[in-house]
């Protein structure tokens, strides 16, 4: 009897329908994926990693493909009440190993009724963090960022080992707390004396109004990260 051995393009193409495993090494997410789109008898696997934070600081991984850059509330507002002006630098780390690109957007939160809601808050790009500070003027970003969204990783083959930082620079500038000002008053009398002669008196009074707005009661902000990635040929 004569045995008939499978090509072993169908070999291969069998083993590519393995269903990736969801690692966790580190504190990072890593995603373990195979992508078998043609039978050409290559593999293709490598993992991705997406994390936020302070630059310098431990980086928080993605959860359930989102990150949150966290602000402290309070020390921004104070910031904002003394100086006018408060600035923060973001860290974006992005990797997709194999043929997946990586994309991700940003959410401007709603800064509620406090002072940094009542500040003009700004949210965009920079080439480093050092760049980030109060009053500096936006640079133009890379073709790859657009608005609050970002590709840094393509849809091109990579087995780079190593993530893409990008840096991101909140800035809040606040001329005055509202209701802050000087009230003044004039007063003014007029009057006729017995030997019917007109006399006039006059008076004034001011004081400094302060705001009802408290950086101790300004609650903590969250800036969240989401991305997915996508396969050559796909839109992000």
């Amino acid at each position: 009897m004569t045995r008939t051995r499978p090509s072993r393009s169908a070999v291969v193409f069998a083993g590519s329908l393995a269903v990736g495993a969801t690692l966790a090494i580190g504190g990072a997410s890593l995603a373990l994926w195979s992508d078998a789109e043609h039978l050409s008898g290559s593999l293709a696997m490598g993992y991705e990693r997406f994390a936020v934070g302070a630059p310098g600081a431990d980086l928080i991984p993605a959860d359930g493909g989102s990150a949150s850059f966290a602000i402290d509330g309070q020390d921004a507002a104070s910031t904002l009440a003394t100086d006018g002006q408060w600035a923060a630098a973001i860290q974006v780390d992005s990797l997709s190993q194999g043929n997946k690109g990586l994309h991700y957007t940003l959410t401007e939160p709603d800064w509620g009724e406090g002072i940094l809601g009542a500040a003009a808050v700004e949210i965009f790009w920079v080439p480093a963090p050092e760049d980030c500070r109060p009053g500096v003027t936006p640079t133009p970003p890379p073709a790859t960022v657009e608005d609050h969204t970002s590709t840094p990783v393509p849809a091109t083959y990579t087995a780079n080992t190593e993530a893409v930082s990008e840096f991101w620079c909140i800035q809040a500038e606040l001329d005055a707390l509202p209701g802050t000002g000087e009230y003044r008053n004039l007063a003014r009398v007029t009057a006729t004396d017995p030997s019917d002669i007109q006399v006039e008196s006059t008076d004034d009074w001011n004081a400094l109004v302060g705001s009802h707005l408290d950086p101790a009661e300004e609650p903590d902000h969250a800036i969240p990260f989401t991305y997915s990635t996508f396969r050559p040929g796909d839109a992000p």
